[in-house]
């Protein structure tokens, strides 16, 4: 048996990732950004075709995905 990459084949800047976190947790903080690195960090978007080619798709999206792991750890933290 080999491993299996387990995403949904989409890509998501950390940026982006960040200000979906931060909006999640309701953080109002200023976050910085080291601009000596402008570019970031590299896309690393896992291959997902032979997830893919076994009919398997996430139920659901990043967003809810990172809302309900926040709510659970809210809940048994």
């Amino acid at each position: 048996m080999s491993h299996l990459n387990i995403g949904c084949g989409e890509v998501a800047s950390i940026r982006e990732l960040s200000e979906l976190v931060q909006a999640v947790v309701g953080f109002e903080g200023k976050v910085m950004w080291d601009s000596g690195k402008p570019d970031g960090m590299p896309c690393k978007l896992l291959d997902v075709s032979r997830l893919n080619r076994l009919s398997w798709r996430p139920q659901i999206g990043l967003d809810q995905g990172i809302r309900s792991v926040y709510t659970w750890y809210l809940k048994y933290d």
